[in-house]
C-alpha cells in the first residue's frame, strides 16, 4: 500500500486466489458437492428447455451402508465411499449408451452414502434405465476394504425431464422419491418417479411429522395380550403392544409407524417410556395372582435400542426405580438385533439372564439361522411368526415349518410361544407338536392394563386346556438337521 504526503491511499497491491473448486468438490471422495451437482444442474435444465432435450437425474442410496460401519468401523466406510465414486465413474465410462452418444454425465456426492447423477442428450428413458442397471451390477460385486471383502448393494431413483418452471430441487426431490420406493421394493432396484409417489412422500413426510408431535405429546400408550400355557390353560403373562392414540382419530397400526420410528431414531425415547409402563403394570398384577404364581410381562426391543450401550444402564435404572422381580421381565429382540454385534449382545444377555431377566427371538422362522448362531447366543424361548399360525392347518408346507421350529426349540431347551392363535383347531394342533406357550384372539385380543386383573380372575376359575392332554415325544433328529431343513423350507415359502 503506498500513501501521499497527506496520508490518503494512492496505490493497493495484493493477490487473488481462486477457491471455488475447494468449496463445490466432496473433500472425501473428490466429486463434485451437492452445490455444484445443482449448479450443472440448473444449466442443463435451461439447456433442455430450450432445446427439448432429454435429461435424468438418478438419486443413490447405498443399501445397508449402515452395517458396513458398525460392523468395519467407520474408516473402512469411507473407504467403501471412495471405492463406491470410482466405481460410479467406471459404470459411466463404460456404458455403450455414453460412448455411442457422446452425452454429458456428472457425479456427485449428496451427502452421507447418497450419489447423484445427471446425464443429458439422452435420446431415450431406456438409456437411463440402462445405466442404473449397470451401476446395480456393478455395485453388486465385493468391494476390497483393506483385506476384506464387504458387500454393498444400491437403490436408485430416477427423474426425467425438465418441465416447465422445474427447478434443481424438484428434479432431485423427483428422483429422491423414486428412490425411496425403489427402497421399498425390495432394493438392489431402480424406480422410474410418477406423480403418485408424490402424494405418498408427502403423506409419509405428515406421517414423520406427527410421530414426533406424538413422542412429544405422550400420544402413545401400551395394550397387552395375554400368553398362556397350553398345557394347563393358564395365563403366564401378557406381551407389552404399543398403540397411537392419533389426534385427529386415524386408525394407524404398528405395522406402519413401528418401522417408521426405527427409521427417525425415536425408538429409544419410545421404548423408555414403554418399559417404565409396562413395569409398573407388572408390578400391579402380580398383587393379585395367588402365592407361589409369578405374571411377566414382555416388551419387545429394536435393534437400534438393543445395540447402543446405554440400553441395560436403563432397563436396569427403570426396573429399580419401579422395584419389580427381574424374573417377571421378558424381553424379545428380532434376529438382526443379535446379529449386529454378536460379542457386544451375547454380554449383554448373559449379564440379563444373571438377573433373571428372559430373553427370546420374535418372529422365528421369518429369516434364515445357523446353527452357530443359536448356540453362541443366549435364550430363553422362540416365538413363531403369526404368518405360519394363521395358515398351518391347510398348508403341509406351512405345518412343516412350525414343527421343524418347535422340534429345534425342544433340542435346545428352550419354550415356544406361537402368536396369532384364533381357534381351537390351531391351539390343538401346536399343542400336539410340543407347543409350549400360545397367545392370540382365541384368547384374547390386547386389552389396557387396568383390564388384566380381571381377566386373571377369570382366568383363574376357568382355563382352557387341549382336548391332547399328553404331548407327543420330540422327533430324534439332530439340532443341525432340523436347522438346514427349516432354512430349506423357508427358502422355498
Amino acid at each position: 500500500m503506498q500513501t501521499d504526503a497527506d496520508g490518503r491511499v494512492r496505490r493497493l497491491a495484493g493477490s487473488l486466489a481462486d477457491v471455488t473448486e475447494g468449496k463445490v468438490r466432496d473433500v472425501l471422495t473428490g466429486l463434485p458437492n451437492r452445490l455444484l451437482f445443482e449448479e450443472q444442474l440448473s444449466k442443463v435444465i435451461n439447456l433442455d428447455q430450450n432445446k427439448h432435450g432429454l435429461s435424468a437425474v438418478l438419486f443413490l442410496d447405498l443399501d445397508d451402508f449402515k452395517r458396513i460401519n458398525d460392523n468395519h468401523g467407520h474408516d473402512a466406510g469411507d473407504l467403501l465411499l471412495c471405492s463406491v465414486a470410482r466405481k460410479l465413474e467406471g459404470c459411466l465410462r463404460g456404458s455403450d449408451m455414453i460412448a455411442r452418444q457422446k452425452s454429458g454425465w456428472s457425479i456427485a456426492r449428496h451427502g452421507g452414502d447418497e450419489f447423484t447423477i445427471l446425464l443429458h442428450q439422452l435420446h431415450s428413458r431406456a438409456d437411463a434405465e440402462h445405466i442404473a442397471e449397470r451401476i446395480i451390477i456393478g455395485l453388486a460385486e465385493p468391494f476390497l476394504i483393506g483385506t476384506r471383502e464387504v458387500l454393498i448393494g444400491v437403490s436408485i431413483g430416477i427423474s426425467f425431464g425438465s418441465g416447465e418452471g422445474k427447478m434443481p430441487a424438484d428434479a432431485i426431490r423427483e428422483a429422491d422419491t423414486a428412490m425411496y420406493y425403489a427402497k421399498t421394493d425390495g432394493r438392489g432396484r431402480w424406480r422410474i418417479f410418477d406423480p403418485e409417489m408424490q402424494a405418498g412422500a408427502t403423506a409419509k413426510i405428515n406421517l414423520e411429522n406427527d410421530l414426533r408431535q406424538a413422542i412429544r405429546s405422550h400420544q402413545f400408550f401400551l395394550v397387552y395380550q395375554p400368553i398362556v400355557r397350553l398345557s394347563s390353560g393358564r395365563i403366564e403373562g401378557f406381551e407389552a403392544l404399543s398403540r397411537w392414540k392419533h389426534p385427529r382419530g386415524e386408525k394407524i397400526g404398528p405395522d406402519a409407524f413401528v418401522p417408521l420410528i426405527e427409521s427417525l431414531g425415536l425408538t429409544s425415547r419410545l421404548g423408555r417410556a414403554n418399559f417404565e409402563e409396562a413395569c409398573e403394570e407388572v408390578l400391579k398384577w402380580n398383587e393379585f395372582v395367588s402365592a407361589g404364581s409369578r405374571i411377566s410381562v414382555t416388551v419387545n426391543c429394536s435393534s437400534e435400542v438393543f445395540s447402543q450401550p446405554s440400553f441395560k444402564h436403563d432397563l436396569l435404572l427403570a426396573m429399580t426405580r419401579v422395584g419389580i422381580d427381574p424374573h417377571t421381565l421378558r424381553l424379545e429382540v428380532k434376529e438382526a438385533a443379535l446379529r449386529g454385534k454378536p460379542e457386544q449382545t451375547r454380554t449383554v444377555m448373559n449379564e440379563l439372564r444373571d438377573l433373571g431377566i428372559r430373553i427370546g427371538i420374535d418372529d422365528f422362522g421369518t429369516g434364515l439361522s445357523s446353527l452357530a448362531f443359536l448356540h453362541r447366543i443366549p435364550l430363553d424361548l422362540l416365538k413363531i411368526d403369526h404368518s405360519f399360525v394363521q395358515t398351518m392347518l391347510h398348508c403341509s408346507e406351512t405345518r412343516d415349518i412350525v414343527r421343524t421350529i418347535i422340534n429345534l426349540a425342544q433340542n435346545l431347551d428352550l419354550d415356544v410361544v406361537a402368536e396369532g392363535v384364533e381357534s381351537a383347531e390351531q391351539r390343538d394342533l401346536l399343542y400336539e407338536m410340543g407347543c409350549t406357550h400360545a397367545q392370540g384372539y382365541f384368547y384374547s385380543q390386547p386389552i389396557p392394563g387396568a383390564e388384566v386383573p380381571d381377566l386373571l380372575a377369570c382366568n383363574q376359575k376357568t382355563q382352557s386346556v387341549p382336548r391332547t392332554t399328553t404331548r407327543p415325544d420330540s422327533e430324534s433328529s439332530r439340532i443341525e438337521t432340523q436347522l438346514q431343513n427349516l432354512n430349506e423350507l423357508l427358502r422355498q415359502q
